[in-house]
């Protein structure tokens, strides 16, 4: 989804779910994990998408739409 700019844009604090099935807890923290992993493994990159900025993740989804329409 990343690849296509369709990604949502992520949450301030991320809270598990509470009354989900089983899957989705599985769901919920093996994501939780990768992001975990992908934050603590940049290195000296910063992550500019998505973006906290609605501005911002507003200019790459506009990006990411042309491109893909030209992909496509």
């Amino acid at each position: 989804m990343r690849l296509y700019g369709k990604s949502p844009p992520l949450p301030i604090a991320m809270d598990k779910p509470k009354h989900t099935s089983k899957l989705n807890q599985v769901v919920f923290h093996l994501n939780h994990d990768f992001e975990d992993h992908e934050a603590k493994n940049m290195g000296k990159y910063e992550c500019i998408y998505p973006s906290h900025d609605k501005k911002k993740q507003d200019l790459y989804n506009k990006f990411l739409d042309g491109a893909q329409s030209i992909f496509n």
